[in-house]
């Protein structure tokens, strides 16, 4: 046996070798590449759905009524929130929501590039109150996160519907 011939033997299949890692790598590494953008996709916009939850919360269980009777609103204070953020009237007088703001991001501490909506709406269509809104509408190229409660004023239930985006 000669020199040459060992040596030819143990150099197996190098080149096969290295194209099956090397393409192993690339499919390891455009599958992590595909993936990572996905992964995070779950918490793009959840600020919004916090927003909407947190003000639906604190409208419906203090700010427009009081704490020992979640849920169930004062309609003078109901009517002076609305008539308030909309310019209209000055708060009434007893009512737990900032009676010195004339915004809704400022009446909830909110990020000035935060948006938010807030409807009442009656159930039936034999509700005293009606609807009031405070906020713009959301544009339509934008996503948008919608919180809702039923509440009750004056013994008629109402949707309380806070948008954020």
């Amino acid at each position: 046996m000669s020199r040459r011939e060992f040596v030819d033997d143990g150099r197996g299949q190098t080149v096969l070798d290295y194209a099956i890692g090397v393409g192993i790598f690339l499919v390891a590494v455009t599958f992590v590449v595909a993936t990572i953008p996905g992964m995070f996709s779950p918490f793009l916009g959840a600020g919004d759905t916090q927003v909407a939850d947190r003000v639906a919360t604190s409208l419906a269980t203090e700010r427009l009524g009081t704490p020992e009777e979640p849920y169930v609103l004062d309609r003078d204070c109901t009517v002076a929130f609305f008539e308030q953020l909309n310019g209209t009237d000055p708060a009434a007088d007893g009512c737990r929501f900032d009676t010195n703001a004339t915004t809704l991001q400022g009446m909830f501490g909110l990020d000035s590039g935060q948006s938010v909506q807030i409807r009442i709406e009656n159930t039936t269509d034999t509700a005293a109150l009606g609807t009031h809104q405070a906020g713009r509408d959301p544009p339509r190229s934008v996503s948008v996160t919608t919180a809702r409660r039923i509440v009750s004023i004056d013994g008629e239930n109402y949707w309380l519907e806070v948008r954020a985006w």
